[in-house]
């Protein structure tokens, strides 16, 4: 287990770190949606659908194109983060240790290799949320488990 995360009422670790990734940039793709949807009924589109709108219903759409501005940018900047993590191949909790970031005895030469053991071998599969084909070099149970 890496740690907990509210976001999905689910600890993300080892065994799920791929979809959890594959969750915030789909998240990401339906905010980008809605905010270039709303940004469209705004600024381009703004005679026919503003003037049908009352202020109060103006003011509520503007707000919701903020919104979905703002988790555009925070969402964009936890998935980078992510990536980052998986680029080091680092855990959350690792990126704390200092002694992690300066001698990392799990980061591979090649970053693509350590986004291969996040994701998968097959780079056409990555943004699909399917499971792995290949076996994984780790168990599939824990001790916990039953």
């Amino acid at each position: 287990m890496d740690h907990h995360c509210p976001w999905v009422n689910n600890c993300v670790g080892l065994k799920n770190h791929r979809y959890f990734c594959q969750f915030n940039f789909y998240a990401i793709l339906c905010m980008i949606q809605c905010t270039l949807f709303i940004s469209y009924d705004i600024f381009i589109n703004d005679k026919l659908v503003l003037q049908e709108l009352t202020k109060n219903q103006q003011f509520i759409l503007t707000i919701c194109n903020v919104t979905c501005f703002a988790l555009v940018v925070v969402m964009g900047f936890l998935l980078g983060f992510h990536l980052y993590h998986i680029a080091q191949n680092i855990t959350t909790v690792e990126f704390h240790i200092n002694e992690i970031k300066a001698n990392n005895p799990f980061k591979k030469p090649r970053i693509v290799d350590n986004f291969k053991e996040v994701f998968g071998p097959e780079i056409k599969y990555w943004f699909l949320p399917i499971r792995n084909a290949e076996k994984s070099a780790f168990p599939r149970t824990d001790l916990f488990e039953v």
